[in-house]
């Protein structure tokens, strides 16, 4: 049944060797996608990487993705932002699904840069395994269905363990797109609007960076990235959002998320929602504990909870592609839960202006670039 169901899935490459790569072909494989190959910038672990996942082509040679553009269907990118967007782009240019991971660019221009590129017949989405948790997929619903009544504050807080590596690489550098912000942030922020369907419309930040050398990072380079944020951003309502990412922590990655409204309040904590309406008593509205003990036991270096959610956007990349009708490449209602590259491109403008009012120390306003606001010159000489 499996090689049944592979033969109907596109053929999948992957480039880097990240820990989400580790644990994201397994995930492929189980789903019943084909890996065929691996690639990367660097030849470091490259091979042995490939060995141990199993797949039978890896390459280093510059250009791989459009000379072997045969080989393969669909490509999973997991590399530094300042090198993502050149390979998404590439990869468009022949004709390949893509499917990025945040932070998606350094910049508001590179992904206006893919969404100029991207055609509306190939599927080009961002990875974000938290929309994807029974927790939210149903605080979404409740909040639809009108349970909070009008939205006047959001808050999400992240607790987390350094995300700095044993060796100095990208994450270490904020102008490579590191940093809590970029790395935990953004995903929050889709999340946001992804329950309340709201965007910032302006933002008030602090970034603090207090982690600059570690046991293993301690030469001439030293960390800029940020480690600590604490931020304000108004939602086009008039709603509030408090976000507060922290990674000083031991545990690998908590995250607590509350809307709360004119008629009550819908909580996250862990994978459970519970529930306040019209001043009554807490309300457990969804438990997945079943589920949080079962992913824990997973020994990839990301944490059970972002891979619980991950497993579940794979199977529904999945069935986008079994269920397509027609002359479609896929059915495109993947996309009403997955993070297109144009709402990725709006969490680019929002992180843009929040490293803007760091640095001014005041409220930015959150701008989103149109295709007519920078000429394509300037856009394709991006890289």
């Amino acid at each position: 049944m499996k090689e049944q169901e592979a033969k109907r899935l596109p053929r999948v490459a992957i480039f880097g060797t990240s820990a989400t790569v580790k644990c994201l072909v397994p995930n492929l494989k189980n789903s019943g996608f084909k890996v065929v190959a691996i690639w990367n910038n660097s030849s470091e672990n490259l091979e042995a990487v490939a060995r141990e996942l199993n797949v039978p082509n890896w390459s280093v040679e510059e250009g791989a993705i459009v000379k072997q553009k045969d080989l393969y269907d669909i490509i999973f990118i997991s590399t530094c932002p300042t090198s993502q967007t050149e390979i998404a782009y590439n990869s468009l240019t022949v004709g390949k699904h893509v499917i990025c991971n945040f932070p998606v660019g350094p910049t508001q221009e590179h992904l206006l840069k893919l969404v100029k590129a991207h055609s509306e017949k190939l599927m080009a989405i961002v990875c974000n395994g938290l929309k994807y948790l029974q927790c939210f997929v149903q605080m979404k619903k409740h909040i639809d269905e009108g349970y909070v009544g009008d939205i006047r504050t959001v808050e999400a807080r992240v607790h987390c363990k350094s995300i700095l590596k044993e060796r100095y690489d990208w994450t270490c550098d904020e102008r490579m797109g590191g940093g809590i912000l970029n790395i935990y942030g953004s995903p929050v922020i889709d999340l946001i609007r992804y329950l309340t369907n709201l965007k910032a419309s302006k933002v008030h930040t602090v970034l603090k960076t207090y982690t600059t050398q570690t046991k293993t990072i301690c030469s001439i380079r030293q960390v800029t990235s940020d480690d600590y944020c604490s931020a304000v951003l108004q939602l086009e309502n008039g709603a509030m959002f408090s976000l507060n990412l922290n990674s000083h922590f031991r545990k690998d990655y908590d995250l607590e998320v509350s809307v709360c409204g004119s008629h009550g309040r819908l909580s996250v904590k862990g994978k459970d929602l519970v529930g306040v309406k019209n001043c009554e008593r807490e309300e457990h509205l969804y438990d997945d504990r079943l589920t949080l003990r079962e992913s824990s036991n997973s020994q990839s270096e990301i944490s059970g909870y972002h891979l619980s959610g991950i497993t579940r956007q794979l199977n529904s990349i999945k069935d986008s592609f079994q269920n397509k009708e027609g002359d479609d490449l896929y059915d495109r209602k993947v996309e009403k839960q997955a993070t297109t590259l144009a709402q990725a491109q709006y969490i680019q403008g929002v992180i843009d202006a929040m490293v803007k009012s760091n640095e001014r120390r005041s409220w930015v306003r959150v701008s989103e670039l149109n295709a007519s606001d920078v000429d394509d010159e300037s856009i394709l000489s991006l890289n």
